[in-house]
C-alpha cells in the first residue's frame, strides 16, 4: 500500500467516525434544552446548571467528573457581581487548586479557576468564586 492510499484511507476513517459521533443522540444535557455557557457569564447561566455534570480535564490528561451542587450570590455592592460555584466529586479522585478545562454537553466547553472548599456528604467540594464590574 502506497503512503498516499493509506493516508486517503485514513482521511475518510477519520471523517467517517466523526460524522458518526455528530449524529449520535443529543447527551444529557443538550436533551434538556440549556443554553450553553458564552459570552458574559453571570449567576443566572450557570443556575441553569444545577445537579448537572461536568467533565474536569486535568493538565496530567485524567478526567475527573463534577457535579455542580450550588450557585450562591455573594454580597451586593453597587457596580459589582459576586457569586461563586460549588462542585462536588469524588473523594477518590481529589483536584488541587488551579485552572481545569470544563466540558458539558451544553455548555461547551470552558475553563475555571477551582480550590478545594472541604468535604461533605456529596464526596469532596470545590469552588470557584466569581467578582465581576457591572
Amino acid at each position: 500500500m502506497k503512503r498516499r492510499e493509506f493516508l486517503a484511507g485514513y482521511g475518510s476513517a477519520l471523517l467517517a467516525s466523526s460524522i458518526g459521533l455528530s449524529l449520535a443522540a443529543p447527551a444529557q444535557g443538550a436533551a434538556k434544552g440549556l443554553a450553553p455557557l458564552s459570552g458574559p457569564l453571570g449567576k443566572e447561566q450557570f443556575t441553569a446548571y444545577i445537579n448537572q455534570h461536568f467533565w474536569v480535564h486535568a493538565q496530567n490528561h485524567r478526567q475527573s467528573e463534577l457535579t455542580l451542587v450550588a450557585v450562591t450570590e455573594g454580597t451586593p455592592r453597587p457596580k459589582h457581581r459576586e457569586f461563586a460555584l460549588t462542585f462536588a466529586g469524588r473523594e477518590t479522585e481529589p483536584l488541587g487548586a488551579g485552572t481545569y478545562n470544563f466540558e458539558h454537553a451544553s455548555s461547551g466547553r470552558f475553563q475555571l479557576y477551582l480550590e478545594p472548599a472541604g468535604q461533605g456528604p456529596q464526596g469532596l467540594y470545590y469552588r470557584a468564586d466569581f467578582s465581576l464590574l457591572s
